[in-house]
């Protein structure tokens, strides 16, 4: 992707390196995420991003404990990193309420998975008096 967006009359702005569908990608577990392995590899396209000037965002498994190897990202190169439904830019790296804001981005994104399952279930449900009244209507006319 670097490669053909430098070479190409059309540019990527960036990339987003989503560690949890590279570790998947390689056979490996969830729990390698923080590995020398894989932050090494982020290393590389963040080295590469730099070369090119476009931004890298990095996601997959956000949370406080990324926090180290976030830094070591940024210290070569990065833009923004994100939870699934948070996007942090990489200054808040810097702030000492970083513990809070990563919190807050997965208790926001329970509260979103909550509102959602609530959402759908109410649709799924709103039409059961309507089909339960059809079926009856339906068994009687199949009858006549």
């Amino acid at each position: 992707m670097i490669k053909v967006s430098k070479d190409s009359e059309r540019s990527i702005d960036g990339i987003v390196f989503g560690r949890v569908d590279f570790v998947g990608s390689l056979g490996l577990d969830r729990g390698a995420i923080e590995s020398e392995k894989i932050t090494n590899s982020v290393l590389q396209v963040s080295k590469k991003c730099k070369e090119i000037d476009i931004d890298l965002i990095v996601g997959g498994a956000v949370s406080y404990d990324a926090r180290e190897n976030l830094r070591k990202f940024k210290s070569v190169h990065l833009s923004r990193f994100e939870t699934r439904k948070i996007i942090f830019d990489s200054k808040s790296l810097d702030n000492e309420n970083l513990e809070q804001a990563l919190k807050d981005a997965v208790h926001f994104e329970l509260l979103w998975l909550f509102n959602k399952r609530e959402y759908y279930s109410n649709i799924n449900k709103e039409d059961d008096k309507r089909i339960d009244m059809l079926e009856a209507r339906w068994r009687i006319l199949e009858n006549q």
